[in-house]
C-alpha cells in the first residue's frame, strides 16, 4: 500500500468513523428539566413597598426592552410588554426606567 493510498484509507475511515457517533456524545443539549435547586425560583413574593431594602412590585410595562445593546435607537424596536421579572432575569446589575406622557 504507497502512502497516497494509505491516507485516503485514513482519512475515509476517520470519516466514517465520525458518522457513526451518536448525537450524545457530539454535545446535542441537554432538554431535560433543571433539579428543583436550580429551577428559576420566579419573581420574589411580597410584601412589596416602596422604601430602601423593599422589594418592589413586579410591574408591567410598554416599552422596549433590550438589555444587552449598548449602541443604537430605540425606535428601531418594537414596543412590547416588559416586566421587572424581565429586568431581574436579564441578569443586569442595574436597570434605568424611564416614564413619559404627553397630553
Amino acid at each position: 500500500m504507497n502512502r497516497s493510498t494509505a491516507s485516503t484509507f485514513a482519512i475515509a475511515s476517520l470519516a466514517l468513523a465520525m458518522g457513526c457517533t451518536s448525537s450524545a456524545s457530539m454535545g446535542a443539549p441537554d432538554l431535560a428539566d433543571p433539579p428543583p435547586d436550580m429551577a428559576d425560583p420566579g419573581y420574589p413574593e411580597g410584601p412589596y413597598g416602596t422604601t430602601v431594602g423593599s422589594t418592589i412590585a413586579n410591574y408591567t410595562f410598554q416599552g422596549y426592552f433590550a438589555p444587552t445593546d449598548t449602541s443604537g435607537l430605540s425606535r428601531d424596536k418594537a414596543v412590547g410588554e416588559v416586566t421587572l421579572d424581565m429586568l431581574r432575569k436579564s441578569g443586569q446589575k442595574v436597570a434605568m426606567i424611564q416614564l413619559a406622557a404627553f397630553w
